[in-house]
């Protein structure tokens, strides 16, 4: 492997990128746009749930468990009922997405100590806001102190709950960094799909073919420029997840750019291996989406807790680059962790990428035959 064909090979395709707006489009612009659009749009809080009221207590104290919930910022007020029937109508229009029902002797049993029960009846059609309204009904409900409670009714025992490394709960703390290594795999390996299936469509790989290049000289020519345009994804979206979308990074500026290069240079190998293997640019295309962004975004843990998937589906996660990927992104960003910690899932990576790079010059060399080295 020569040094001066490499980089002729690099130079030629990089003159094309810069020639192509539509390649700088894709390799910068789209990156910025997605994280912009998901980092806002993403977001698993609950905020301004709109509470119907059907209180039936009418009191001091059932008014003060209404006044604690829409204080939370979690639910805001969406009027008050009069029956069951009302409470399904407003369901139904969606004008509540959760309605609190207080019984009539709720301040009698408060006052006498007894236990009080109010039931709260949220819309199941949306299961995971369902679930993370009664979730937080019931804990401020829990903590709730009504007017006029003596001190005989405080809990003897007092809980205090810290979250580590995410304090203030923001759930897009949690989803900007995973995003992130879903983005940099679909983009990376969406660019380089169409570098090899180029040059067959327009005829150009057989005076490749015929010059002295040699398949790894082309394999890394090709790949160059788009890890050039990689790593200013990588910076440039780091930054905006820091300066913009106001995500704390923590851990090592070094670690976090090896492993991502790592990750960007095995994801943009799939790519061209996807582009030497398909000769067509749309098919390229389509089967580099297909492979990258679903595997990515649904067996990565960016979306859905690995934990809680089928054991099949939880052993196919270990083929996913992505998951490692989403845990060096989140460990680095907001526990601060390094080498010390990641070191498995780099070198993951660097194996991800030393077999992508493998398997494109594997099938680029059966392409073209098995003359040269």
């Amino acid at each position: 492997m020569r040094a001066a064909r490499l980089a002729a090979v690099a130079r030629k395709e990089m003159l094309h990128v810069i020639r192509d707006p539509r390649s700088l489009a894709m390799g910068i612009a789209i990156p910025l746009l997605l994280m912009v659009l998901f980092g806002y749009a993403l977001s698993t809080d609950v905020r301004d749930l709109p509470l119907a009221v059907w209180d039936r207590s009418r009191t001091p104290q059932s008014r003060g468990l209404v006044d604690a919930l829409t204080r939370s910022g979690a639910f805001r007020a969406a009027g008050s009922l009069a029956g069951y029937g009302e409470v399904e109508d407003a369901m139904a229009a969606r004008r509540a997405a959760a309605a609190l029902v207080i019984p009539r002797g709720f301040a009698d049993s408060l006052l006498s100590g007894r236990p009080a029960a109010v039931q709260l009846l949220a819309d199941g059609s949306d299961a995971f806001s369902a679930r993370l309204a009664m979730s937080y009904a019931s804990s401020i409900v829990s903590g709730w102190r009504w007017p006029g409670a003596r001190a005989s009714h405080e809990p003897p025992l007092e809980v205090s709950v810290r979250a580590w490394y995410n304090p203030t709960l923001e759930s897009r703390n949690g989803i900007v960094p995973g995003l992130a290594a879903v983005i940099l795999m679909v983009i990376a390996a969406l660019l380089t799909s169409l570098s090899v299936a180029r040059e067959w469509e327009t005829g150009t790989m057989e005076q490749l073919v015929s010059t002295p290049v040699e398949k790894t000289e082309l394999v890394l020519g090709k790949l160059a420029p788009y890890v050039a345009v990689g790593a200013l994804d990588v910076v440039l979206i780091a930054g905006m997840a820091v300066f913009l979308l106001g995500v704390p990074l923590r851990g090592s500026l070094p670690f976090l750019a090896l492993s991502s290069f790592f990750f960007v240079t095995g994801s943009m190998s799939l790519g061209l291996l996807i582009s030497i293997a398909t000769r067509r640019q749309l098919l390229a295309s389509q089967l580099a989406i297909v492979t990258t962004f679903l595997p990515a975004f649904l067996l990565s843990g960016f979306v859905f807790d690995i934990a809680s998937m089928p054991p099949v589906v939880q052993a196919v996660t270990h083929l996913v680059p992505a998951r490692y990927f989403v845990t060096i992104q989140r460990t680095v960003f907001l526990k601060g962790g390094g080498f010390s910690v990641l070191w498995p899932d780099m070198l993951l990576m660097a194996g991800y990428c030393l077999l992508a790079l493998a398997a494109a010059r594997g099938r680029l060399r059966l392409s073209l035959g098995r003359g040269g080295s």
